[in-house]
Protein backbone atom coordinates (compact mmCIF):
# COMPACT_ATOMS: atom_id res chain seq x y z
CA UNK A 1 0.00 0.00 0.00
CA UNK A 2 1.57 3.30 -0.99
CA UNK A 3 1.04 7.00 -1.32
CA UNK A 4 -1.53 7.95 -3.91
CA UNK A 5 -2.25 11.38 -5.31
CA UNK A 6 -5.39 12.76 -3.76
CA UNK A 7 -5.45 10.76 -0.56
CA UNK A 8 -6.60 13.90 1.26
CA UNK A 9 -9.32 15.67 -0.78
CA UNK A 10 -9.76 19.37 -0.29
CA UNK A 11 -13.05 21.24 -0.19
CA UNK A 12 -13.90 23.78 -2.85
CA UNK A 13 -13.45 27.45 -2.03
CA UNK A 14 -15.70 30.18 -3.46
CA UNK A 15 -16.74 28.06 -6.40
CA UNK A 16 -13.18 27.17 -7.38
CA UNK A 17 -12.22 23.59 -6.57
CA UNK A 18 -8.79 23.16 -5.05
CA UNK A 19 -6.67 20.37 -6.45
CA UNK A 20 -6.07 17.41 -4.21
CA UNK A 21 -3.05 17.34 -1.92
CA UNK A 22 -0.22 15.15 -3.12
CA UNK A 23 3.57 15.12 -3.34
CA UNK A 24 3.72 17.73 -6.14
CA UNK A 25 0.67 19.91 -5.60
CA UNK A 26 1.16 21.89 -2.38
CA UNK A 27 2.63 24.96 -4.08
CA UNK A 28 -0.37 25.09 -6.44
CA UNK A 29 -2.71 24.85 -3.46
CA UNK A 30 -0.80 27.70 -1.82
CA UNK A 31 -1.34 29.80 -4.94
CA UNK A 32 -5.08 29.17 -4.90
CA UNK A 33 -5.46 29.78 -1.17
CA UNK A 34 -3.34 32.91 -1.42
CA UNK A 35 -5.70 34.33 -4.05
CA UNK A 36 -8.10 35.16 -1.22
CA UNK A 37 -5.55 37.56 0.31
CA UNK A 38 -5.74 41.06 -1.16
CA UNK A 39 -2.86 42.75 -2.94
CA UNK A 40 -2.41 45.49 -0.29
CA UNK A 41 -1.92 42.82 2.37
CA UNK A 42 0.70 41.05 0.30
CA UNK A 43 2.58 44.28 -0.39
CA UNK A 44 2.42 45.67 3.14
CA UNK A 45 2.80 42.53 5.24
CA UNK A 46 4.59 39.98 3.09
CA UNK A 47 6.71 42.50 1.23
CA UNK A 48 5.70 41.34 -2.24
CA UNK A 49 6.25 43.73 -5.14
CA UNK A 50 3.66 42.12 -7.39
CA UNK A 51 0.22 40.56 -7.22
CA UNK A 52 1.68 37.07 -6.77
CA UNK A 53 2.51 35.60 -3.39
CA UNK A 54 4.20 32.55 -4.88
CA UNK A 55 7.74 33.19 -6.07
CA UNK A 56 8.89 31.06 -8.98
CA UNK A 57 12.02 29.01 -8.50
CA UNK A 58 14.93 30.11 -10.67
CA UNK A 59 15.21 26.66 -12.18
CA UNK A 60 13.88 23.15 -11.90
CA UNK A 61 17.21 22.05 -10.42
CA UNK A 62 16.83 24.53 -7.55
CA UNK A 63 13.35 23.23 -6.87
CA UNK A 64 14.60 19.65 -6.89
CA UNK A 65 17.56 20.46 -4.64
CA UNK A 66 15.29 22.05 -2.05
CA UNK A 67 12.88 19.14 -2.23
CA UNK A 68 15.69 16.65 -1.66
CA UNK A 69 17.13 18.73 1.17
CA UNK A 70 13.87 18.97 3.13
CA UNK A 71 12.98 15.38 2.35
CA UNK A 72 16.25 14.35 3.97
CA UNK A 73 15.50 16.60 6.95
CA UNK A 74 12.12 14.90 7.38
CA UNK A 75 13.69 11.45 7.04
CA UNK A 76 16.19 12.22 9.80
CA UNK A 77 13.46 13.63 12.04
CA UNK A 78 11.36 10.52 11.49
CA UNK A 79 14.33 8.38 12.50
CA UNK A 80 14.99 10.39 15.65
CA UNK A 81 11.34 10.18 16.71
CA UNK A 82 10.72 6.46 16.40
CA UNK A 83 10.88 5.26 12.80
CA UNK A 84 13.82 3.30 11.44
CA UNK A 85 16.87 4.95 9.92
CA UNK A 86 15.56 4.13 6.45
CA UNK A 87 11.78 4.70 6.52
CA UNK A 88 9.49 3.56 3.73
CA UNK A 89 9.75 6.18 0.93
CA UNK A 90 5.97 6.53 0.68
CA UNK A 91 5.84 7.36 4.39
CA UNK A 92 8.54 10.00 4.01
CA UNK A 93 6.56 11.59 1.17
CA UNK A 94 3.41 11.57 3.29
CA UNK A 95 5.08 13.21 6.29
CA UNK A 96 6.83 15.76 4.04
CA UNK A 97 3.51 16.70 2.45
CA UNK A 98 1.91 17.10 5.86
CA UNK A 99 4.76 19.32 7.05
CA UNK A 100 4.59 21.59 4.01
CA UNK A 101 0.80 21.78 4.11
CA UNK A 102 0.79 22.78 7.80
CA UNK A 103 3.58 25.34 7.29
CA UNK A 104 1.69 27.00 4.44
CA UNK A 105 -1.49 26.99 6.52
CA UNK A 106 0.34 28.67 9.40
CA UNK A 107 1.99 31.19 7.06
CA UNK A 108 -1.40 32.27 5.73
CA UNK A 109 -2.63 32.68 9.30
CA UNK A 110 0.37 34.92 10.01
CA UNK A 111 -0.51 37.06 7.00
CA UNK A 112 -4.18 37.36 7.97
CA UNK A 113 -3.34 38.23 11.57
CA UNK A 114 -0.61 40.69 10.57
CA UNK A 115 -3.11 42.70 8.52
CA UNK A 116 -5.05 43.63 11.65
CA UNK A 117 -1.88 44.24 13.66
CA UNK A 118 -0.46 46.51 10.97
CA UNK A 119 -3.65 48.56 10.69
CA UNK A 120 -3.71 49.02 14.46
CA UNK A 121 -0.08 50.13 14.53
CA UNK A 122 -0.67 52.59 11.68
CA UNK A 123 -3.56 54.19 13.58
CA UNK A 124 -1.50 54.34 16.76
CA UNK A 125 1.41 56.05 15.02
CA UNK A 126 -0.87 58.65 13.44
CA UNK A 127 -2.60 59.46 16.72
CA UNK A 128 0.58 59.68 18.77
CA UNK A 129 2.71 61.61 16.27
CA UNK A 130 4.04 64.89 17.63
CA UNK A 131 6.68 66.96 15.85
CA UNK A 132 7.66 68.69 19.12
CA UNK A 133 8.14 65.43 21.00
CA UNK A 134 11.73 64.59 21.86
CA UNK A 135 12.56 61.29 20.22
CA UNK A 136 14.19 58.66 22.40
CA UNK A 137 16.25 55.68 21.47
CA UNK A 138 14.26 52.48 21.92
CA UNK A 139 15.82 49.13 22.65
CA UNK A 140 14.85 46.75 19.84
CA UNK A 141 12.58 43.85 20.68
CA UNK A 142 14.34 40.58 21.26
CA UNK A 143 13.70 37.59 19.05
CA UNK A 144 11.75 35.98 21.90
CA UNK A 145 9.51 39.03 22.20
CA UNK A 146 8.83 39.11 18.47
CA UNK A 147 8.07 35.40 18.43
CA UNK A 148 5.67 35.78 21.35
CA UNK A 149 3.95 38.57 19.43
CA UNK A 150 3.50 36.33 16.40
CA UNK A 151 2.16 33.47 18.53
CA UNK A 152 -0.29 35.81 20.25
CA UNK A 153 -1.51 37.05 16.85
CA UNK A 154 -2.43 33.54 15.67
CA UNK A 155 -5.44 33.41 17.97
CA UNK A 156 -4.94 30.05 19.65
CA UNK A 157 -7.10 31.04 22.62
CA UNK A 158 -4.09 31.23 24.96
CA UNK A 159 -1.19 33.66 25.12
CA UNK A 160 2.38 32.68 24.37
CA UNK A 161 3.30 33.09 28.05
CA UNK A 162 0.47 30.77 29.08
CA UNK A 163 1.56 28.17 26.54
CA UNK A 164 5.15 28.31 27.79
CA UNK A 165 3.97 27.56 31.33
CA UNK A 166 1.94 24.51 30.33
CA UNK A 167 3.30 21.03 30.90
CA UNK A 168 3.06 19.01 27.70
CA UNK A 169 2.39 15.48 28.91
CA UNK A 170 2.58 14.07 25.38
CA UNK A 171 5.97 15.66 24.79
CA UNK A 172 7.23 14.37 28.14
CA UNK A 173 6.05 10.85 27.29
CA UNK A 174 7.67 11.12 23.86
CA UNK A 175 10.98 12.14 25.43
CA UNK A 176 10.82 9.25 27.88
CA UNK A 177 10.14 6.79 25.06
CA UNK A 178 13.08 8.10 23.01
CA UNK A 179 15.39 8.09 26.04
CA UNK A 180 14.43 4.49 26.78
CA UNK A 181 15.09 3.56 23.15
CA UNK A 182 18.54 5.17 23.20
CA UNK A 183 19.43 3.48 26.47
CA UNK A 184 18.20 -0.04 25.80
CA UNK A 185 17.56 -0.57 22.09
CA UNK A 186 19.79 1.69 19.99
CA UNK A 187 22.80 -0.23 18.60
CA UNK A 188 26.12 1.34 19.50
CA UNK A 189 27.15 1.68 15.86
CA UNK A 190 24.04 3.80 15.16
CA UNK A 191 24.48 6.24 18.04
CA UNK A 192 26.46 8.84 16.09
CA UNK A 193 23.98 8.77 13.20
CA UNK A 194 21.05 8.97 15.60
CA UNK A 195 22.62 11.98 17.33
CA UNK A 196 23.12 13.68 13.97
CA UNK A 197 19.49 12.98 13.08
CA UNK A 198 18.39 14.60 16.35
CA UNK A 199 20.02 17.85 15.20
CA UNK A 200 18.10 17.99 11.89
CA UNK A 201 16.25 21.27 11.48
CA UNK A 202 14.18 23.25 9.00
CA UNK A 203 16.09 26.42 9.88
CA UNK A 204 18.19 27.86 7.08
CA UNK A 205 21.97 27.61 7.19
CA UNK A 206 23.61 30.73 5.79
CA UNK A 207 27.08 31.29 4.37
CA UNK A 208 29.40 33.45 6.40
CA UNK A 209 26.64 35.13 8.36
CA UNK A 210 24.91 36.39 5.22
CA UNK A 211 21.14 36.39 5.42
CA UNK A 212 20.69 36.12 1.68
CA UNK A 213 23.09 33.41 0.54
CA UNK A 214 21.92 30.14 1.96
CA UNK A 215 24.34 27.27 2.43
CA UNK A 216 21.57 24.69 2.75
CA UNK A 217 17.84 25.16 2.49
CA UNK A 218 15.67 28.20 1.99
CA UNK A 219 12.45 27.57 3.86
CA UNK A 220 10.38 30.50 2.64
CA UNK A 221 11.49 29.93 -0.94
CA UNK A 222 10.55 26.25 -0.68
CA UNK A 223 7.11 27.24 0.61
CA UNK A 224 6.71 29.67 -2.28
CA UNK A 225 6.62 32.75 -0.05
CA UNK A 226 8.49 36.07 -0.14
CA UNK A 227 11.03 36.91 2.52
CA UNK A 228 9.43 37.72 5.88
CA UNK A 229 10.38 38.68 9.40
CA UNK A 230 13.03 36.20 10.66
CA UNK A 231 10.76 35.16 13.51
CA UNK A 232 8.28 33.82 10.97
CA UNK A 233 10.86 31.38 9.60
CA UNK A 234 11.75 30.32 13.13
CA UNK A 235 8.13 29.58 14.03
CA UNK A 236 7.53 27.77 10.75
CA UNK A 237 10.61 25.61 11.37
CA UNK A 238 9.38 24.85 14.88
CA UNK A 239 5.94 23.99 13.50
CA UNK A 240 7.49 21.59 11.00
CA UNK A 241 9.55 19.86 13.66
CA UNK A 242 6.50 19.42 15.90
CA UNK A 243 4.41 18.06 13.03
CA UNK A 244 7.02 15.37 12.34
CA UNK A 245 7.46 14.53 16.02
CA UNK A 246 3.73 14.33 16.73
CA UNK A 247 2.96 12.45 13.51
CA UNK A 248 5.64 9.80 14.05
CA UNK A 249 4.78 9.44 17.74
CA UNK A 250 1.11 8.91 16.86
CA UNK A 251 2.11 6.32 14.26
CA UNK A 252 4.26 4.51 16.85
CA UNK A 253 1.25 4.41 19.18
CA UNK A 254 -0.86 2.88 16.41
CA UNK A 255 1.82 0.28 15.72
CA UNK A 256 2.11 -0.72 19.37
CA UNK A 257 -1.64 -1.10 19.88
CA UNK A 258 -2.56 -2.99 16.71
CA UNK A 259 -2.91 -6.74 16.34
CA UNK A 260 0.41 -7.28 14.61
CA UNK A 261 -0.38 -10.87 13.61
CA UNK A 262 -3.14 -9.61 11.32
CA UNK A 263 -0.81 -7.70 8.99
CA UNK A 264 2.12 -8.25 6.69
CA UNK A 265 4.81 -5.57 6.79
CA UNK A 266 6.91 -4.09 4.01
CA UNK A 267 10.59 -3.32 4.15
CA UNK A 268 11.97 -0.01 2.88
CA UNK A 269 12.48 -1.73 -0.49
CA UNK A 270 8.78 -2.71 -0.69
CA UNK A 271 9.47 -6.38 -0.05
CA UNK A 272 7.39 -8.37 2.40
CA UNK A 273 9.34 -8.58 5.63
CA UNK A 274 10.07 -11.83 7.42
CA UNK A 275 8.67 -12.20 10.96
CA UNK A 276 12.11 -11.75 12.54
CA UNK A 277 13.03 -8.57 10.59
CA UNK A 278 12.86 -5.08 12.04
CA UNK A 279 10.38 -3.15 9.94
CA UNK A 280 9.90 0.58 9.59
CA UNK A 281 6.55 2.13 10.37
CA UNK A 282 4.04 1.22 7.69
CA UNK A 283 1.82 3.54 5.68
CA UNK A 284 -1.20 2.14 7.55
CA UNK A 285 0.26 3.39 10.83
CA UNK A 286 0.54 6.95 9.52
CA UNK A 287 -2.87 6.99 7.84
CA UNK A 288 -4.51 5.61 10.97
CA UNK A 289 -2.74 8.30 13.03
CA UNK A 290 -4.28 10.89 10.71
CA UNK A 291 -7.70 9.31 11.02
CA UNK A 292 -7.52 9.47 14.82
CA UNK A 293 -6.46 13.13 14.85
CA UNK A 294 -9.66 15.10 15.37
CA UNK A 295 -8.03 18.40 14.46
CA UNK A 296 -7.03 16.99 11.07
CA UNK A 297 -10.38 15.33 10.40
CA UNK A 298 -12.40 18.41 11.23
CA UNK A 299 -10.21 21.35 10.24
CA UNK A 300 -7.22 19.97 8.31
CA UNK A 301 -5.02 21.31 11.13
CA UNK A 302 -2.82 18.58 12.57
CA UNK A 303 -1.43 20.56 15.53
CA UNK A 304 -3.96 23.25 16.40
CA UNK A 305 -7.25 22.07 14.92
CA UNK A 306 -8.54 20.91 18.28
CA UNK A 307 -8.67 24.52 19.54
CA UNK A 308 -11.36 25.45 17.01
CA UNK A 309 -13.22 22.26 17.95
CA UNK A 310 -13.27 23.23 21.61
CA UNK A 311 -14.44 26.75 20.84
CA UNK A 312 -17.16 25.42 18.55
CA UNK A 313 -18.37 23.02 21.23
CA UNK A 314 -18.48 25.81 23.81
CA UNK A 315 -20.37 28.14 21.49
CA UNK A 316 -22.75 25.34 20.60
CA UNK A 317 -23.46 24.65 24.26
CA UNK A 318 -24.03 28.34 25.02
CA UNK A 319 -26.38 28.58 22.06
CA UNK A 320 -28.28 25.53 23.25
CA UNK A 321 -28.55 26.91 26.80
CA UNK A 322 -29.84 30.25 25.54
CA UNK A 323 -32.32 28.54 23.27
CA UNK A 324 -33.54 26.36 26.12
CA UNK A 325 -34.32 29.41 28.23
CA UNK A 326 -36.44 30.88 25.42
CA UNK A 327 -37.95 27.80 23.88
CA UNK A 328 -37.33 24.25 25.00
CA UNK A 329 -37.67 23.00 21.42
CA UNK A 330 -34.92 25.10 19.82
CA UNK A 331 -31.79 23.59 21.35
CA UNK A 332 -31.12 21.34 18.38
CA UNK A 333 -31.76 24.09 15.82
CA UNK A 334 -29.48 26.53 17.60
CA UNK A 335 -26.66 24.02 17.82
CA UNK A 336 -27.09 23.13 14.15
CA UNK A 337 -26.77 26.79 13.14
CA UNK A 338 -23.48 27.14 15.00
CA UNK A 339 -22.17 23.90 13.53
CA UNK A 340 -23.10 24.97 9.99
CA UNK A 341 -21.36 28.29 10.54
CA UNK A 342 -18.22 26.52 11.70
CA UNK A 343 -18.30 24.24 8.66
CA UNK A 344 -18.51 27.16 6.27
CA UNK A 345 -15.46 28.78 7.87
CA UNK A 346 -13.36 25.65 7.99
CA UNK A 347 -14.23 24.04 4.69
CA UNK A 348 -16.63 21.52 6.21
CA UNK A 349 -15.96 18.35 8.12
CA UNK A 350 -14.43 15.56 6.08
CA UNK A 351 -13.93 12.21 7.73
CA UNK A 352 -11.32 9.85 6.36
Amino acid sequence: MGWEEGRFPQKSSEGRKLREVGPTLLTENFTLISSHIGTPLKERILGSKSDLVVIEMSSESDRRDLYNHYRDVVRKMMYSNGDLEDPIPYCVDLVLDMVKFQMVKRLLQFAAAAEYVSEGLDDHLVDDSDDDEVRTTRIPDSSLTRMKSFVNSIGLGESADDLLKLNDSEEDERKRRIANFVKHELPSDEYSRFSAARSATFLDEVKGGSKRKHKEGNLLWWLGAPQCEPSVSFILAFTGREVVAYFVDAAVTVMRTEESNLFLNDTKDSHVAAPYEDCPLQIRHYTEALRRCEGWRRHRDFLFGYNETVETDVDCQEKADNSASLNSGTEENGCQQVTNGSDSLNGGITYM
